[in-house]
């Protein structure tokens, strides 16, 4: 499996489960014309101890994730992933911690079509001020 057909498989388990989320990281740099290779996916999604079950049941069958690792991701530090067991690509979910910042660049947001798939993804500019806020928090060659 590729990662772009991984991709498209977490946006259509996320759109059946009808869990609120927006692709985000170097897929999402990789969509508004920044292309950098990358070895995992990664999602914001908004969720609360009534969708753990969901989320879990939409991605059992070909990943490698547990309800024991998605329900403390709903307190700090507000994130799980789950393993696909068919290429062991890592993806990786952020809950949106809380700051006023992370709603609004929630609320933008954008719904466009990738691969043929109907998808939520941040914004080009929230894509590249969030690569400043985690430069800030941990100064790496790599974000």
């Amino acid at each position: 499996m590729t990662e772009t057909e991984l991709l498209v498989d977490c946006l259509c388990r996320l759109e059946t489960a009808g869990i609120d989320y927006m692709l985000v990281g170097s897929m999402a740099g990789n969509y508004w014309g920044v292309p950098r290779s990358t070895h995992n996916i990664d999602f914001v999604i908004e969720y609360d101890e009534t969708q753990v079950d969901a989320i879990v049941e939409a991605f059992q069958d070909d990943f490698f994730i547990q309800q024991i690792s998605v329900a403390p991701g709903l307190r700090p530090p507000r994130q799980f992933n789950a393993l696909d067991n068919r290429s062991a690509l890592k993806v990786d979910f952020f809950r949106i911690a809380g700051d006023e910042y992370e709603f609004e660049r929630f609320g933008r947001r954008k719904r466009i079509t990738l691969f043929d798939q109907p998808a939520w993804i941040a914004t080009a500019e929230d894509v590249l001020l969030q690569k400043l806020r985690w430069h800030t928090i941990s100064p790496t060659d790599r974000q």
